[in-house]
């Protein structure tokens, strides 16, 4: 399993120079990976633009 939890106390974050950013695969939605992957989210899911309509 890819998850911090089963092993780290800590979430991986900040570690080498720069740090890679890579949301778990389990995670990817929740704090504080989130932020990041929710505006990222067209290059790691498959989606598509909906038109809202004209108003």
């Amino acid at each position: 399993m890819s998850s911090y939890r089963n092993s780290d106390p800590r979430p991986p974050i900040m570690q080498g120079s720069p740090p890679r950013l890579v949301p778990p695969k389990l995670d990817w939605d929740r704090p504080p990976w989130n932020r990041w992957a929710f505006q990222h989210i067209r290059e790691f899911l498959a989606t598509v633009e909906v038109w809202r309509g004209s108003g």
